[in-house]
């Protein structure tokens, strides 16, 4: 697998490689999953679903390739599903339309209380965390050449933060009430859609949430060059007020041509989360192929070169037992409060 991303890797141009990995990722999966080996795991699915978010968006770019590597790795299929994000991808684990989900450590909080997204809905209880991932990042650009430099600038101006309900989506209109913003319009097209509409002059400002730099960020300034719109400290600590849930995030200065000065900004913590219901051995499987395989996914996707054993301690919920046992292996003492 690592290999054939690699073949790919050197052969496509810049814009085209998260399209040109994802595509190598998928065919790796098709033809690395012997579904008569999976059988022989007593216990084991031979296929299960995960649910990632929007194509071009953080989750699916992150699950991706992890399908691919750790399907083969494990000989059993997973496949990731295209979502409108986040919350829907806790639901779905919640009720067994998906195995496994990308999730933040804010949505599944909001899932426990019953709020937000899942006001009316029956809380969450079957999600466990499987692994904690990167810090979860709202950046919001635009195109450099348009007049938009703070916060303050975006009323009367057209905004994107991806399909309606997902976090950004979440985060976002929640930021506009709470700083009392009056734009002219917010869509939820996806953020390939939303860079195509932006470089044609048809939008102002473009939102995506995750790892520092996004994937639709950083396509966009392939194109065109891109401003960062920060918040100020004020705004982030009036924001942050107003939803605990969240945490205080930064983009650091040079992680986009042309910012050379810091950016504040909110956000949370990724995660990937399963249900309760699956094999522990097998969620023990799939984290020991997700670590011992670290560097092949970062040829993929560079943010696994992030990822470390400490930062299970972040989850706001119980680890699953394959999880518990994985990571009191390697040395983490897991408090009472995240088994169950």
């Amino acid at each position: 697998m690592r290999r054939l991303v690699q073949f790919f890797w050197r052969r496509s141009a810049s814009p085209l490689r998260p399209v040109v990995v994802l595509a190598a990722a998928a065919i790796g999966m098709l033809l690395a999953v012997p579904l008569a080996h999976a059988q022989s795991h007593k216990g084991w699915p031979t296929r299960v679903t995960f649910a990632t978010g929007p194509t071009g968006g953080f989750g699916y770019t992150m699950a991706a390739p992890w399908s691919a590597t750790v399907g083969s790795a494990t000989d059993v299929a997973i496949s990731p599903e295209v979502t409108s994000g986040i919350p829907f991808n806790v639901q779905m684990t919640e009720t067994k339309k998906a195995e496994i989900g990308v999730g933040t450590s804010d949505i599944v909080v909001l899932g426990l209380k019953g709020q937000g997204f899942f006001k009316g809905k029956k809380p969450i209880k079957d999600v466990r965390t499987m692994f904690m991932f990167v810090p979860f990042v709202l950046q919001m650009y635009t195109d450099a050449r348009s007049n938009i430099k703070t916060v303050e600038d975006l009323n009367g101006k057209s905004m994107n933060p991806s399909r309606r309900g997902s976090q950004t989506d979440v985060v976002l209109r929640s930021l506009v009430k709470t700083l009392g913003l009056k734009p002219k319009q917010i869509t939820n097209v996806s953020p390939p859609q939303a860079n195509d509409l932006m470089a044609d002059g048809r939008l102002d400002l473009a939102m995506a949430s995750g790892a520092v730099p996004h994937p639709a960020a950083t396509q966009f300034e392939a194109r065109l060059p891109l401003r960062i719109i920060g918040l100020t400290k004020a705004q982030q600590a009036k924001f942050l007020a107003a939803n605990p849930q969240l945490s205080a995030m930064t983009i650091p200065a040079n992680s986009f041509k042309g910012q050379t000065e810091p950016k504040l900004s909110v956000g949370s913590y990724t995660m990937v989360v399963v249900n309760k219901d699956l094999p522990a051995d097998f969620v023990y499987a799939m984290l020991k192929a997700t670590y011992d395989h670290k560097a092949d996914l970062a040829h993929a996707y560079k943010a696994y070169n992030k990822l470390d054993y400490k930062s299970i301690l972040n989850s706001p919920i119980p680890l699953h037992a394959g999880a518990v046992k994985f990571f009191e292996e390697h040395g983490i003492k897991i408090p009472d409060k995240l088994k169950g």
